[in-house]
Parts: C-alpha cells; sequence; structure tokens
C-alpha cells in the first residue's frame, strides 16, 4: 500500500537529498542569473552529489517496496 511505502526507511531517506537537488538548482540558476559561473558550477556539483544519494535511495527502495504487499509480486 501506498501508506506502506511511504513508511520504508528507504522512501524517507530519499526526501532531504531531493529537495537539496531542487534547492541547489535554484541556487545555482540565480547564480548564472548574477554571471557567477563559480558559484553556479560549485552548486551543480553539490546538486550531482545529491541527486546521487537520491539514485541510491530509489535503488534500495526498488529493493524494499515488494515487501509493503500482503502477498508477493511474480517475479
Amino acid at each position: 500500500s501506498d501508506l506502506k511505502a511511504m513508511a520504508l526507511p528507504s522512501f524517507k531517506s530519499i526526501a532531504a537529498p531531493h529537495e537539496s537537488v531542487h534547492e541547489l538548482g535554484r541556487q545555482a540558476l540565480a547564480a548564472l542569473g548574477r554571471d557567477d559561473i563559480p558559484t553556479a558550477q560549485r552548486y551543480v556539483a553539490e546538486m550531482r552529489g545529491q541527486s546521487e544519494q537520491v539514485v541510491r535511495g530509489l535503488d534500495a527502495f526498488a529493493r524494499e517496496y515488494p515487501s509493503t504487499f500482503a502477498t508477493p509480486l511474480a517475479a
């Protein structure tokens, strides 16, 4: 169920880095708007790191998600 899936540690672990990706993207765009390329590049690099955390969390979620079903899913 959706509530069971949202209670999984892997699902919860995605929230903070996911929000960071969006915030860092906004900051990178703002820096570009000021023609501050070095700062924009720094934000993009940080955004990539946070994005990698999201992907790792999604991988873990994919492994845990089947446990939320009353009967196992067919392989």
